[in-house]
């Protein structure tokens, strides 16, 4: 007996389907290597998507292993201070007319490394450091007219 189904707006194209067939033809007893396709693919697919997640946790991670620039800004937009890594660089920029520049600090745990003046004239003030790896510092910022410091936290490369 063969039964056939039509086309419509919400089934699609006709199919065929033959009632009473050998069981066979349908697929239904398979041999050991034809039952084991699907299982190989199966496992193929796992395999493949077990990579891409391995792939992407990788390349996330990877930018945080690095060091990249750092800034912080001083309240009231007066200025702010930026380490650059590449070329290990520290810039300070007063940005408010106020007739008070920026005074930008590099420390250690122990004592300032560094100290960079911006104020006065068109521009930033740079300087540079080589912050390695054996070493933690942090920069430090606060404005000539008075006022408290402000602190990044502890970075190295």
């Amino acid at each position: 007996m063969k039964l056939r189904a039509t086309s419509n707006l919400f089934t699609g194209p006709s199919h065929s389907l033959n009632v009473g067939a050998d069981q066979s033809d349908l697929g239904l007893h398979r041999s050991p290597a034809e039952k084991e396709e699907p299982m190989v693919k199966t496992f193929t697919r796992i395999a493949v998507a077990g990579a891409a997640v391995v792939t992407v946790l990788t390349v996330s991670a990877s930018p945080a292993l690095a060091d990249t620039n750092k800034t912080i800004y001083y309240p009231s937009g007066r200025g702010k201070m930026t380490y650059i890594d590449d070329g290990d660089m520290f810039q300070v920029c007063d940005t408010k007319a106020d007739g008070h520049g920026m005074t930008g600090m590099v420390e250690d745990l122990n004592h300032t490394i560094l100290i960079i003046t911006d104020g006065g004239d068109a521009g930033c003030d740079k300087d540079g450091y080589d912050v390695g790896q054996m070493n933690s510092v942090r920069m430090a910022l606060s404005w000539d007219g008075g006022g408290g410091t402000i602190t990044s936290g502890y970075f190295n490369e």
